[in-house]
């Protein structure tokens, strides 16, 4: 059984963005949605749909699944 509580989209978009040293406006302009969308979804208050998911993806350069599924920077799970 699985006691972790589970990260959320938002919580491992911050975690990642960090991690890779970007800042919200600098993954806003790689992601093209702007970096209020960014701050948004990193705080629970906007859920992205595919689309601006995939975007925030590329624009961090990892794999989508990585954001959604919880894997750390070396594709371990989970985080």
């Amino acid at each position: 059984m699985n006691t972790q509580t589970p990260i959320t989209f938002g919580a491992k978009l911050r975690e990642t963005r960090e991690a890779l040293g970007l800042s919200q406006n600098r993954l806003g302009i790689l992601s093209e949605i702007g970096a209020n969308w960014v701050n948004a979804i990193e705080r629970g208050k906007r859920s992205p749909g595919f689309l601006t998911a995939t975007r925030i993806a590329k624009g961090l350069g990892v794999p989508l699944v990585m954001l959604v599924r919880g894997t750390d920077l070396e594709g371990k799970w989970p985080v």
